[in-house]
């Protein structure tokens, strides 16, 4: 044995260097490094909009997290589904608070893919060589909405149960396979277990498999072609840049901090309500509503009339909005004007158009008050089941009301995490913009 006073001592830096260094010649990370290194990313006054895809992204792990956790307790069965959400709200440790974070994580993430899908169609980031780049991260979008759609029947309650009714009597209106789609997605001719069933396989395995080849892609494309530049600064002959790594990375972490701190307030302060149990029984409310992603469409269709000539409404409007998105999907191929300089006004205002007819379809959709009638036959099922809630008294109202004073109770711990997010995301920006000078300054030259 080598006596304590010849051993070699190795100090904790010297170990971390000597750990760094085994890994980095087994994984070969230097070619990586220097790649990093020598990336940049375009500095102009549109830079800020470049963020967008890291919250994506930032929002697509905490659905991934969050949903892996309740998978523990989640039963997808019509007799244990309802049951195992009351489990993950009341016995689960912080159930309810992940439950909460996973479902307003999924809406803001669909709204900042959005948000990032327009701003990259108005930078015109679809421009040669970028084509795969912009139909991986359509297909990325869609299968975003694919996640809002299977998502919502899962917790087997009356709004998610009457929702996805009339979401799928919807796809059936699809021109040539709807009776086919409407069969697949529900089993069966009417929503029940084997819908459940489909859903949850949609939900958990297929689109998350479709999601993470399509990411992996999208971001291959991102790193070889790095970040467009709108049309406006191609021609200048210097363009101001800031490194990619560290800077660039740092800032996009100060970012995805924020947003996990605004999902968490979100989720304690206003938690997702359980509702009450599914009964197939019942019919279908007659204000039922989907997702607001998808109140654009729901609105457009209440427009048009029962009947265009020969063919019905809804099949129409399904027609028309199919047309619009595969026009969207090969806007690529039919935009040819960025590629000679031209300004392509057309493509430009007809995107702007679509935006804002998405933004007023939504929002019209929102201010809708029910009718008269709807209210009606509201007032009537609430007497007609009024029996039924008595009997299961400790339903959905008992469980919402407990989550709300679990969230009352979490407020301190809420209000430690914020100030540890904000100080996080402010020292993350700071060291970026330090980094930032010292290179500058020429400190990193060698």
């Amino acid at each position: 044995m080598i006596p304590d006073a010849r051993r070699p001592r190795f100090a904790p830096r010297q170990i971390r260097t000597a750990a760094g260094n085994w890994l980095a010649r087994r994984i070969k990370a230097d070619g990586v490094l220097r790649f990093l290194q020598k990336k940049t990313v375009p500095l102009h006054r549109h830079s800020s909009w470049y963020y967008w895809g890291n919250a994506v992204l930032t929002l697509f792990m905490v659905q991934v997290l969050t949903g892996i956790a309740l998978l523990f307790h989640y039963q997808p069965t019509p007799d244990t589904a309802f049951e195992s959400v009351r489990t993950i709200v009341l016995d689960a440790r912080f159930g309810w608070w992940i439950r909460s974070v996973h479902a307003w994580s999924a809406n803001i993430m669909v709204g900042a893919a959005f948000v990032h899908l327009f701003s990259a169609y108005f930078l015109k980031s679809y421009r040669r060589p970028r084509e795969l780049t912009w139909l991986s991260g359509m297909g990325m979008c869609f299968i975003l909405l694919g996640f809002g759609f299977s998502g919502y029947l899962l917790p087997w309650n009356e709004l998610s149960f009457f929702a996805t009714k009339v979401g799928t009597g919807i796809v059936e209106t699809t021109p040539l396979v709807g009776h086919f789609l409407k069969i697949f997605l529900r089993g069966g001719e009417e929503v029940g277990g084997s819908s459940l069933t489909r859903f949850f396989a949609i939900h958990v395995a297929v689109l998350p498999s479709l999601m993470l080849a399509l990411l992996a892609a999208h971001l291959f494309l991102v790193q070889v072609h790095g970040m467009s530049l709108p049309p406006s600064l191609e021609t200048r002959p210097t363009v101001k840049t800031r490194a990619f790594f560290p800077e660039f990375v740092l800032r996009e972490a100060a970012v995805a901090c924020l947003l996990i701190a605004v999902v968490v307030s979100l989720a304690a302060l206003f938690p997702c309500e359980v509702g009450q149990k599914a009964d197939p029984m019942q019919p279908t409310p007659p204000d039922i509503r989907p997702e607001w992603y998808f109140l654009f469409m729901y609105e457009a269709l209440q427009w048009l009339p029962a009947k265009i000539g020969p063919w019905d409404g809804g099949f129409i409007g399904v027609f028309l909005f199919s047309g619009l998105f595969a026009v969207l999907f090969a806007i690529p191929f039919l935009d040819r004007s960025p590629a000679h300089g031209r300004s392509g006004r057309f493509w430009r205002f007809a995107g702007a158009g679509f935006a804002a007819f998405l933004l007023i379809t939504t929002f019209l959709a929102t201010r809708e008050a029910p009718d008269e009638t709807a209210s009606h036959s509201l007032r009537e099922a609430a007497t007609e089941s009024e029996t039924m809630s008595a009997r299961n008294a400790d339903t959905a109202p008992s469980v919402d009301e407990e989550q709300k004073r679990k969230a009352r109770d979490s407020m301190p711990a809420l209000v430690i995490f914020l100030t540890l997010a904000l100080a996080t995301a402010c020292f993350l920006w700071v060291k970026s913009r330090d980094i930032e000078t010292l290179r500058k300054r020429g400190f990193f030259d060698s």
